[in-house]
């Protein structure tokens, strides 16, 4: 791995000092259109000089750092410059990684995996029987992911090899029957009580054993409801981190922390709308902040709500409300609340204006039912009632929009991560053809390069299904990235839409 750092020439006291830094032989002078720039080469052994010089270089406007086709800027530079540069002055640099967490496993402390319930390396795998397969290729990809999405992997800190050395440690499979240190991790399905996956019986588990040395069971939801938790995590989710913090900060913070707002003396937020265009990750955002808290989540669809019996729909909400709170922590998503609660100006009946009412008096009562936060979705936020729109009930409203072209890159690795691409394909070079796209059209365009892939190996043959070559030669190119490009723009726009696409073939052949 290697980072070049580029800034132009300036009148900086400190310019020498990061030449001096770079070396002589490293250390280029360019004259380009725009002026006089440097660009200087640092490799992986090198890191701790490149975070010495940039601890100068991030504060000028032009400086830029490129590793393996990711470009960052002066201000993302300057956000990950803070966490090295405060472990570079640690009296004891390795403690400051592991962030002083006994639960910490592995040597980094931006790593959100370890041996705690919530963040648990054993949430990883599958039962088969009664035994649980640890899934390390998954802990393997979570792990690169959370260190690309702050880019802690540029880190002169980090140790790719002792994270190597946890993951080969971790056993394989797990016997709660023959181990006595695990238990079976149950939860409800369609009103019975199932194991889904393993805890820690130890001290350091989340799920502690009562007086009497039985493991707490979830408690069983109203009419026979499961208690769902999603397994989505931030990992998934890509280019988003701005709002992910605020999120973060409005849900998650009073869930797990709620002690701070006591000690403050003020009421955490109870509400947070989220809106922007349909398929740009609102409804993936609060089921990542559901599964880092291990909440509840109800989903909420106004077509599930309404009733024709009067009273009936009033009901409903009161119920999933009772329910939001039996379970707490709760989060209750109202997916397209504009659906359910549009302004009232605009009703003419009276039962959905009863169900307006009867939502705004259930969120006002919210800090009476525990540990339950509320969070909205819409694409027409101008559309809700506007009695939901000021602090107490959504107190906070976040814009997702489209994403940039960083974001698209980030949403494109991640749906590419387990797939096997061809040499030709560069996903830097297909950004530019995907702007103005979401990201559930960014997992479409993958999910159908890998089918046209697919296809081309795919022989009908009678009441047989024949797959020509072998596995390992499957793999999906940039042609099959250009025809899927083809067949999602003619979906958006029908088929005798003039496609107006450039050839990714050309492009890729000049890489």
């Amino acid at each position: 791995m290697e980072a070049v750092l580029r800034f132009a020439h300036n009148n900086s006291v400190y310019l020498e000092r990061v030449l001096a830094l770079a070396g002589q032989a490293a250390a280029a002078r360019h004259d380009e259109p725009n002026g006089i720039y440097y660009r200087l080469t640092f490799p992986r052994e090198r890191f701790s000089d490149l975070f010495a010089a940039l601890e100068y270089a991030k504060n000028w406007e032009s400086t830029t750092l490129e590793v393996e086709g990711r470009v960052l800027n002066a201000r993302q530079l300057r956000e990950v410059v803070a966490c090295p540069r405060a472990g570079l002055k640690a009296e004891d640099p390795r403690a400051y990684c592991r962030g002083g967490w006994p639960g910490r496993l592995f040597p980094c402390r931006a790593i959100r995996v370890d041996e705690s319930d919530e963040h648990g390396w054993f949430r990883f795998g599958r039962l088969e029987g009664e035994v649980f397969i640890v899934d390390k290729e998954k802990i393997a990809r979570t792990i690169r992911l959370q260190l690309a999405e702050g880019h802690y992997d540029l880190c002169p800190l980090l140790r790719p090899e002792e994270i190597e050395s946890v993951l080969s440690e971790l056993p394989a499979t797990i016997d709660p029957r023959r181990d006595p240190g695990w238990d079976y991790r149950h939860d409800w399905v369609k009103g019975r009580l199932v194991p889904v996956g393993v805890q820690k019986t130890t001290a350091t588990g989340a799920k502690a054993k009562n007086a009497e040395g039985t493991p707490r069971l979830p408690a069983q939801p109203r009419e026979g409801r499961r208690r769902y938790v999603p397994e989505v995590t931030y990992a998934e989710i890509g280019g988003l981190k701005e709002q992910l913090n605020l999120i973060r900060e409005t849900v998650e913070l009073p869930l797990r922390h709620p002690e701070v707002f006591q000690h403050l003396g003020i009421t955490p937020n109870r509400g947070v709308l989220l809106w922007g265009p349909p398929g740009t990750g609102k409804t993936l955002i609060a089921k990542a902040v559901a599964n880092q808290c291990r909440a509840h989540l109800a989903i909420v669809r106004g077509p599930e709500v309404k009733s024709k019996w009067h009273g009936q729909s009033e009901s409903n909400l009161r119920e999933i409300f009772d329910e939001a709170r039996e379970n707490a922590p709760a989060i209750i998503l109202f997916d397209e609340i504009d659906a359910l609660v549009p302004n009232r100006d605009t009703l003419n009946h009276d039962v959905n204006v009863s169900i307006v009412s009867q939502l705004l008096t259930l969120m006002d009562g919210i800090e009476e039912r525990g540990q339950v936060v509320i969070i909205g979705t819409t694409n027409r936020p101008e559309a809700i009632d506007p009695a939901f729109r000021r602090p107490g009930r959504f107190d906070l409203e976040i814009e997702i929009g489209l994403p940039d072209d960083a974001a698209l890159r980030e949403i494109l690795a991640i749906h590419t991560a387990r797939m096997p691409l061809a040499e030709d394909v560069c996903l830097d070079r297909l950004v530019p053809h995907l702007r103005g796209l979401t990201g559930a059209d960014v997992a479409a365009l993958c999910k159908e390069a890998a089918l046209v892939c697919l296809r081309e190996r795919l022989r009908f043959e009678r009441d047989d299904l024949v797959l020509q070559g072998t596995l390992e030669e499957m793999k999906v190119s940039a042609l099959h990235f250009e025809r899927a490009l083809q067949t999602l723009q003619a979906r958006r726009e029908g088929p005798a839409a003039n496609l107006r696409l450039r050839s990714l073939k050309s492009t890729t052949n000049r890489r």
